[in-house]
């Protein structure tokens, strides 16, 4: 079901109707800028890491970690996009995101520590 869905997206639907990174009249500079655009939305500024623990080839735990790529933040523009722990509210926030948008596929996110915690 998952790979159905990838396949279905159009890496075009992230950018700008009039901005189309398979024209050959654009740079790779252009292209560039249409994509640092789009990841330095407050969306495009955060991250998950995902550990999976296995027992006899059945999945036992998911936990996700939270990661901080500069939403939010002042940083210069050469550190945007550079991995950080997130503060403990900011882990939240983006651990509570994560939570509304598992909940529609029945995916039950529990939040301890500041990881997000999947058991089947």
């Amino acid at each position: 079901m998952l790979h159905e869905n990838l396949i279905e997206m159009d890496p075009r639907s992230y950018l700008e109707q009039d901005d189309d990174p398979f024209d050959p009249k654009m740079t790779a500079v252009e292209v560039g800028e249409l994509e640092t655009d789009r990841l330095q939305t407050p969306g495009g500024l955060v991250a998950l890491l995902a550990q999976v623990k296995y027992d006899n080839g059945k999945l036992v735990e998911v936990r996700v970690y939270p990661v901080d790529l500069g939403a939010g933040k002042n940083r210069p523009w050469s550190r945007m996009g550079t991995p950080q722990t997130p503060s403990p509210a900011k882990a939240q926030e983006i651990l509570q995101d994560l939570q509304k948008l598992s909940a529609p596929f029945g995916t039950k996110i529990t939040i301890v520590d500041g990881v997000g915690v999947i058991r089947p």
